[in-house]
């Protein structure tokens, strides 16, 4: 059965279990609900709140909301972890954007910058 199908004789009896148990039209992954959320919807609506203000009105010396500090606060006020990364998606999730400023080089001339933009403009030649 195996050379025949391609599949091992084990998962073709698992299919056809699937296939006795349920619909015929109705094969496919059935959906999956993900991990439920750790935090629940008041405490949502409660961090939304908190970061639509700024950080120095919930206590921290730092000008902006960053995706450490909306963690490290998560964990201080929720007493719920989640990765760096996840923190992100909760940043997007919050309606927010993370913004990063532009790297400037400490010795660089912003008239000589400037000037270098207007020399480098496209001509409209190719």
């Amino acid at each position: 059965m195996e050379r025949l199908l391609g599949f091992p004789e084990q998962t073709v009896y698992d299919w056809l279990d699937v296939v006795a148990e349920r619909d015929a039209t109705a094969l496919g992954d059935l959906p999956r609900p993900g991990q439920s959320t750790r935090l629940t919807e008041e405490r949502w609506s409660e961090l939304t709140a908190t970061l639509a203000a700024s950080p120095s009105e919930a206590g921290y010396n730092d000008p902006t909301w960053t995706p450490a500090l909306v963690r490290n606060h998560i964990a201080e006020t929720f007493d719920v972890e989640y990765s760096l990364t996840h923190m992100y998606r909760v940043i997007k999730r919050a309606r927010l954007s993370y913004q990063t400023a532009r790297p400037r080089h400490y010795k660089a001339d912003p008239a000589e910058q400037q000037r270098w933009r207007e020399e480098f403009k496209k001509s409209g030649r190719r």
